[in-house]
């Protein structure tokens, strides 16, 4: 008969053993979902912006691309992964509402006209942002939809850039605009295709044309994207 010792002894080892499996097959899963992401990034700012310089980080990866012309003198990206090393903790992660996260960073070569902030409220991510709106800001609710920004002539104009930012059905968790450098950041969930990666590269590149138009400045007339 095995003694209680020896039964402790051999649970521990199994769960020792699943645990290590269990990380092994984790950051297996996360080391393909960086490859492919990043590789669908390459392509996908290769043929809007430039070819992007990558480097992996423990969340993800980062790409960024100096422009030596247009709009854009330079734009970032990072892929915010939640950690799947410990399936259980990215599963209690994920039924709270964390997802994984494709963020841009765009500085223009001049300030944009307009400030404020869009959030999509469908998702946890769009809600937690949102509650740091600065108290003095004018908000707009619409379907699925807030928008923030110091008046409501900035407020117009954040509409235009949120519809912009509506490509193929995807519409960005976050999405800000600021007079200081880093001017526009857009923030997506994790694209699953290279399409959806496509399709997030494409708005951001029509928010900047937008952002950097001069017929921003008349909020009755619309952007000329062509």
């Amino acid at each position: 008969m095995v003694g209680i010792p020896d039964a402790l002894t051999r649970a521990a080892i199994l769960l020792l053993v699943a645990l290590m499996a269990s990380y092994l097959l984790g950051r297996e899963q996360k080391d393909r979902l960086v490859r492919s992401r990043a590789e669908w990034l390459r392509l996908a700012l290769g043929q809007r912006y430039a070819e992007p310089r990558l480097a992996a980080t423990g969340y993800g990866f980062t790409a960024t691309a100096q422009l030596p012309e247009g709009p854009a003198r330079r734009i970032d990206a990072s892929l915010f992964l939640l950690p799947r090393e410990i399936p259980p903790l990215w599963l209690v992660r994920a039924l709270g509402g964390a997802t994984d996260l494709l963020t841009f960073w765009v500085s223009l070569r001049a300030a944009p006209a307009a400030e404020g902030d869009a959030f999509d409220l469908r998702v946890p991510v769009g809600r937690r942002a949102a509650r740091l709106l600065p108290s003095t800001w004018v908000h707009r609710r619409e379907p699925g939809l807030l928008l923030a920004a110091p008046s409501e002539l900035h407020l117009e104009r954040l509409r235009e850039l949120a519809d912009v930012l509506r490509q193929d059905g995807l519409l960005p968790v976050f999405a800000s605009v600021r007079s200081q450098a880093p001017h526009l950041q857009v923030t997506f969930q994790a694209p699953a295709t290279l399409e959806q990666c496509r399709a997030a590269v494409q708005a951001v590149w029509l928010a900047t044309r937008l952002l950097s138009s001069e017929r921003l400045l008349d909020p009755g007339l619309q952007p000329d994207l062509h």
